[in-house]
């Protein structure tokens, strides 16, 4: 189990598997967070969600040297495995790594580097967890999002901003095992590790794109408050429509609207579907944004915005009955 990293990619940490059998001189890391950067159309397939991930691997001396690079802390612990499950376990990992069979298609929630590692062991020592079970809290997918990254940032609202209701499901033991630090957890917890010991002390700073940033999103959103009361009381005093000001804010909000749409629909990214920030971020501003600029059709551009003021108060809504915390 690897520690979070000062870069995006590496903050939720990283989960392998480590085989060794000194008899046989092997002594092996397997890896299913590895993806081929020279993949046709590689930034197009991200983007889509159809990028495949693979199980590799590589000699543990040079896994452990990645790590004290990037000065992140490793914690090994030992499987409690038989001898007929352990060379269960060796085989289907051979297997696995052939390239033919290495390949699969990554969910960041339900098959990354974690799960497939808690569904290999999982299998082989017939565990199962109850979906309705005792060991279920209230705390969501996003929740356990938010609890690696820091709040108040760019980074937290923009994930915010592209993930769905979906990512608000509850989420189980079984579930929160997407986490590398919650996979380690659930194994000691059900008995699959029987020893911990850390192998690596990291001293990497913690990501974080707010320590130098005092620009932030809260800061934004009360300077376009601020600057709308300006404009309202300008206008109210001249008796004269200043455009440019809802010209620039209902753009912003099209293409963000835009975004949305293209992830919910058009991708497979299953947790940025039935995202409620579509009713803010309305696609009724691109028609508005004519009526402004042509400077006529003034009674649709009314009932276009009375639609608007709908789908702002049942985005405010869905929100205080947490179907969706944005």
């Amino acid at each position: 189990t690897c520690s979070s990293g000062d870069m995006l990619y590496s903050v939720f940490g990283h989960s392998a598997i480590r085989v060794k059998d000194d008899s046989l001189r092997i002594d092996i890391v397997f890896n299913y967070g590895t993806f081929d950067f020279d993949t046709p159309f590689f930034t197009i397939k991200f983007m889509n969600g159809d990028l495949n991930y693979m199980l590799a691997y590589t000699t543990y001396d040079r896994f452990i040297r990645s790590y004290t690079y990037e000065k992140r802390s490793v914690t090994e612990g030992v499987i409690n495995l038989n001898h007929t499950e352990k060379q269960l376990v060796w085989d289907y990992l051979v297997w696995n790594s052939q390239p033919e069979n290495r390949s699969y298609r990554y969910d960041f929630f339900f098959d990354n580097c974690a799960t497939r590692i808690r569904d290999i062991f999982f299998d082989i020592k017939n565990i199962s967890i109850q979906p309705n079970g005792n060991k279920i809290s209230s705390t969501t997918f996003r929740d356990y999002i938010h609890s690696h990254l820091p709040a108040s940032t760019w980074t937290a609202q923009g994930i915010d901003f592209l993930l769905g209701a979906k990512t608000d499901r509850t989420a189980n033991y079984y579930d929160r095992a997407f986490l590398p630090l919650y996979l380690d957890s659930l194994f000691v917890n059900y008995n699959v590790i029987s020893l911990q010991k850390s192998v690596l002390k990291g001293s990497v700073k913690p990501y974080s794109n707010s320590d130098d940033m005092w620009f932030t999103p809260d800061l934004l959103g009360f300077l376009l408050v601020l600057f709308a009361i300006m404009f309202t009381i300008l206008e109210y005093c001249k008796h004269k429509y200043i455009k440019f000001f809802d010209l620039f804010l209902f753009t912003i909000c099209f293409l963000l609207s835009l975004l949305f749409w293209y992830l919910w629909l058009f991708t497979n990214h299953e947790v940025c579907s039935l995202n409620a920030n579509v009713l803010w971020a309305s696609i009724l501003y691109f028609p508005i944004i004519i009526c402004i600029v042509q400077n006529n059709f003034k009674n649709l551009t009314l009932v276009l915005s009375f639609l608007n003021i709908l789908f702002l108060i049942a985005f405010f809504m869905l929100t205080i009955l947490n179907v969706q915390d944005t």
